[in-house]
């Protein structure tokens, strides 16, 4: 129990540490990625059932704690994501890169649709606007990050110790 309480802090902790400080860093002309759903996804593709859903949970209200104007919001939709990457997750084949790769575009673009449409009252006129100057490049550079974020965690590093033979 307390091991689980220290994990799903220090998961708390590299959310705001991603959304702040490292989304800042990272930030390539005014567009920053948006770590909370490369973490969504990849604690979902990576764990279970009962640790996938309140880590969504926690990172979609660390994340909204962080930007309060639409506190609820993002982490509503961050947990659909999550709920619908599951789904997604229990019925696909997901050994491969590109079908990994391919969900985290589709999150990513589906939390931008769904965050702006509700942000901004499902006004057209300012919609078309945030689409092309803003989503599309926060997708395009998420789906960048994500792509080397999976492969990263596909790595498996084998380190063999051997013995020094003594006479």
């Amino acid at each position: 129990m307390a091991i689980s309480i220290i994990k799903f802090l220090l998961l708390a902790y590299l959310a705001a540490f991603c959304q702040t400080i490292l989304a800042n860093l990272t930030a390539i002309g005014g567009v920053s990625p948006n770590f909370g759903t490369i973490i969504i996804v990849l604690i979902v593709l990576k764990s279970d059932f009962q640790v996938a859903f309140p880590a969504a949970l926690l990172t979609g209200l660390v994340i909204d704690i962080l930007n309060p104007e639409l506190f609820g919001l993002g982490t509503a939709i961050r947990f659909a994501i999550a709920a619908a990457v599951w789904e997604l997750k229990c019925k696909m084949d997901l050994k491969r890169l590109a079908a990994r790769v391919y969900l985290l575009m589709g999150a990513e673009a589906a939390f931008q649709l769904f965050y702006q449409c509700c942000a901004n009252r499902f006004d057209l006129d300012i919609l078309g606007h945030l689409f092309v100057e803003v989503s599309l490049p926060i997708l395009l550079y998420t789906s960048v990050l994500g792509t080397v974020a999976i492969m990263i965690g596909d790595l498996s590093v084998k380190i063999q110790i051997k013995k020094a033979g003594g006479g």
